[in-house]
């Protein structure tokens, strides 16, 4: 490896999770790269004297920040990290070409109702360079249209519907299809034993609860029984039910 990787982005790039947590609880951190039009002596130096080592440079410490362990163990937020880390990456595709040849944020070729930006070489972007930062959106294409209405109109679809009732039958044959698991768990040494106790616990809870409603039963003829001479009473409430 080159002189510009430290022991915590090599430890990034080998995706050492331990290594990482070491080194990150002793104060270690990759610094993130100056931007790209930076104009400071460092940078002027370094694309100067060899650009390539500096190009270079800049890759190994945004692979580091890229890492799944170095994401996970130095931001409270990955996901969010992850978010900001992508779009500056796709933003810097289009500037350094050196940053193609990574496929971890490979999603930046241009789809519908995608954002882009504009191209280093376009004649607006010599005119004003801010233009870097300025993004487009392509329109929907006719089929995104035509799939969205027929998703809204669904909200006024009858609930007997065909089409509903067929996506709920799917979704209850999946769970079903799941549940054949059951019939291979009793072959292993550790769930075999407690499907088959929870089996006999379920048979005990259907026992019990036709007990209870043979009491419940018993009970509530008992109470009709009594209360029955007050059926056709109206001076409460109470007996008329």
């Amino acid at each position: 490896f080159s002189h510009d990787v430290t022991p915590v982005i090599l430890a990034a790039h080998c995706q050492e999770y331990e290594i990482v947590h070491t080194l990150l609880s002793k104060g270690a951190r990759i610094d993130p790269p100056h931007d790209y039009f930076c104009g400071c002596d460092s940078c002027n130096y370094q694309q100067q004297y060899d650009s390539f080592s500096h190009s270079r440079s800049r890759i190994n410490a945004y692979r580091g920040l890229a890492s799944p362990a170095y994401l996970s163990l130095s931001n409270e937020d990955p996901v969010l990290a992850a978010l900001e880390l992508s779009n500056e990456l796709a933003m810097l595709a289009d500037i350094e070409k050196e940053f193609k040849v990574s496929d971890r944020f490979a999603g930046t070729t241009l789809l519908p109702n995608m954002t882009h930006h504009q191209q280093p070489g376009s004649p607006q972007l010599k005119l004003d360079p801010l233009l870097l930062h300025r993004k487009t959106t392509t329109p929907f294409t006719w089929m995104e249209i035509l799939i969205i209405s027929w998703v809204m109109a669904r909200i006024h679809w009858m609930p007997s519907d065909p089409q509903l009732v067929s996506e709920g039958l799917y979704a209850i044959a999946v769970v079903l299809s799941f549940s054949r698991i059951a019939y291979i768990l009793p072959a292993n040494e550790s769930f075999g034993p407690l499907q088959i106790s929870l089996g006999r616990t379920v048979k005990d809870i259907f026992k019990f609860m036709v007990i209870f409603l043979l009491v419940f039963l018993a009970f509530m003829i008992g109470m009709f029984n009594l209360y029955s001479y007050y059926l056709g009473a109206k001076q409460n409430d109470a007996f008329t039910t």
